[in-house]
């Protein structure tokens, strides 16, 4: 058997062996594909009658490049179109679940030339193109007999997956609720605005769009290089803001949904005062515009006024501080109310235990120092050690966390690969451009300096220490200089 790539000549291969090609950039793919190819098969196929030994170097060529054509076009999930389509994603499943449940609650009537309303049909167009990606894009899933994952290719099995798993929620949200309920917005009464306000609850069926995030998250967790306590900490602010926005919006639909209409269709207030609208017509929202805020300039009939009061109620609910001029006045209030405190206490515990966990152990080697230190300090207080030298001490230690850092980061390259090891730390090693400065080492190969640099040992000396025992040493100057038989010796 023999390897090949691209345009490349094949050597003789064995009888009944195969060669491992790779596809040519696709345009979408861009990924080398490899195939397991019978060239004997193959040769015969095309040109029957001749051996392998009797093509010429063009018609071997021609065969592999025809044997490594792909059986059918996918997308690869890695590629940089799909980068760029996850980008397009995230920004559409942002705004479906901060506009739709806005929108259904407080805006009960979108018009047809509204900016949001065609953002909405982008939207929609940008999740159905996203369906039929599904069908053609390679899929990485988890093996079955052990850990690690192995990456689809079959076109077949690619599309039984998405049709028996996430098939059935992207279709749902690609439904256009909108225009289906257009029908129905016909009603010009108050009574017709809350049928209406009711009924378009189905467009948060788009929501559960935002459950395929965890696909999206699975593609990129390999990609990003960003610490895991600040993944932490945005993850958890963007659930705290986006928990506060759903829950605005409840708690606004059911001071809409059991109150009475404070506003008619053309949106002019119709009640100012309590007095006249019956205890069955009371709700948080009318109680709030018609007894508390009754000398303000906020207006019921401005969505706005209302989602920014339904928010404050939401962010006092979360954080525990209490209520003030906002609560619930009737039972259906008092349960969502209930609802409401249970879900935000433990949000609320829960980002504070995970943020305080993330923080503890956010970086290793500073938590090892900042432990050091103390001890030392304690040791240095207990053992009378002279106040003039214990600031030598500390500076040592201080300086030394580069030392510990690499040795750490040691300890990590050693769980890779031999060749993934010694490239990572000639990387990030002084072998790799001082190697250069050694003459016995400028033509030195690079399996050589992979070796070296993995039996190399990291030291660090205090200021004006002799360097003793060095004598017959390989030494590589990383930080500060060397004075040796005269001269001064710096990094490089």
């Amino acid at each position: 058997s023999a390897s090949t790539y691209g345009d490349s000549h094949a050597t003789e291969p064995a009888a009944g062996g195969s060669v491992r090609g790779k596809l040519s950039r696709l345009r979408l793919a861009r990924e080398w594909e490899v195939k397991s190819i019978n060239m004997l098969e193959e040769c015969a196929s095309q040109y029957p009658g001749r051996q392998w030994n009797d093509l010429s170097h063009k018609e071997r060529t021609k065969l592999i490049r025809s044997a490594l054509k792909p059986d059918a076009i996918l997308f690869n999930p890695h590629s940089d179109y799909m980068k760029s389509w996850d980008m397009v994603i995230v920004i559409a499943l942002m705004f479906t679940s901060i506009v739709t449940p806005y929108e259904v609650v407080f805006t009960p009537q979108v018009p047809l030339d509204s900016w949001s309303f065609v953002v909405s049909r982008i939207v929609d167009v940008v999740f159905l193109k996203d369906m039929v990606i599904q069908f053609f894009l390679k899929v990485e899933v988890p093996r079955k007999d052990k850990y690690g994952s192995i990456l689809l290719r079959s076109p077949r099995e690619i599309r039984r997956r998405y049709m028996t798993t996430w098939f059935g929620v992207d279709l749902v949200s690609i439904f256009p609720f909108d225009l289906v309920l257009y029908s129905v917005q016909g009603g010009n009464t108050m009574s017709g605005i809350k049928m209406l306000r009711m009924v378009r609850l189905f467009r948060l069926f788009k929501m559960v769009r935002i459950l395929r995030t965890s696909r999206l998250v699975a593609r990129w967790q390999n990609k990003v290089a960003i610490s895991f306590a600040m993944q932490k900490l945005a993850k958890f602010s963007f659930i705290l803001i986006l928990v506060s926005h759903w829950m605005a919006c409840v708690w606004g639909f059911v001071g809409y949904a059991v109150g009475e209409e404070l506003c008619d269709e053309t949106g002019q207030r119709v009640h100012d005062s309590a007095e006249d609208i019956a205890l069955s017509g009371r709700s948080w929202l009318v109680h709030t515009y018609t007894v508390v805020k009754t000398d303000t300039p906020d207006n019921p009939c401005n969505p706005w006024h209302v989602y920014i009061t339904a928010l404050y109620w939401t962010v006092m609910t979360i954080t525990s501080i209490g209520y003030g001029d906002i609560y619930p006045i009737r039972n259906e209030e008092y349960v969502v109310c209930v609802a409401c405190m249970l879900i935000g206490g433990i949000l609320w515990a829960f980002i504070i235990g995970s943020l305080c966990g993330a923080m503890a152990m956010g970086n290793p080697v500073e938590t090892n120092f900042e432990s050091s230190m103390d001890l030392l300090n304690d040791m240095m207080e207990d053992s009378k050690v002279p106040r003039t030298s214990r600031q030598h001490y500390r500076e040592y230690l201080r300086e030394a966390k580069v030392r510990d850092a690499d040795r750490h980061f040691r300890s990590i390259a050693k769980t890779f690969s031999p060749l993934l090891k010694g490239n990572l730390l000639l990387q990030i090693s002084t072998m790799r451009t001082d190697s250069g400065s050694v003459y016995y080492l400028r033509q030195a190969p690079r399996p050589l300096l992979m070796e070296l640099v993995d039996a190399m040992e990291n030291q660090f000396f205090s200021r004006r220490e002799p360097l003793l025992y060095k004598s017959g040493t390989l030494c590589l100057i990383d930080r500060g200089t060397v004075v040796r038989a005269g001269r001064v010796l710096t990094p490089g």
